[in-house]
């Protein structure tokens, strides 16, 4: 492996972390899984994981929002009446979007 091949690896390993879900609600046995079936025979490991959909969270943090001022309200495309999503484009550094649709 070269450099810019353990440096993707840890940016791909970065992104990963950043959106599975938090380790309080579901914990796995294992940190690493096969990549292939011949792998997984060989090292038998079984897999076990832990699911807590209600449990409390530590680092409660806001859920960032879009403040739309004068326009208020919903924000909907005005040719296809589509709701605002997070697939639109932005433009002019947020002040205005293009719909994805």
């Amino acid at each position: 492996m070269g450099p810019s091949t353990d440096a993707n690896m840890q940016a791909f390993i970065k992104d990963l972390d950043a959106f599975n879900s938090p380790k309080e609600f579901v914990r796995a046995s294992v940190s690493k899984l096969p990549n292939s079936i011949s792998s997984k025979q060989k090292t038998n490991v079984p897999l076990g994981v832990v699911l807590q959909p209600l449990a409390p969270v530590e680092d409660l943090s806001l859920v960032p929002d879009v403040n739309f001022g004068a326009v208020g309200g919903i924000v909907r495309c005005k040719s296809c009446r589509t709701y605002i999503n997070p697939f639109v484009q932005w433009e002019a550094n947020g002040r205005r979007w293009t719909c994805n649709l």
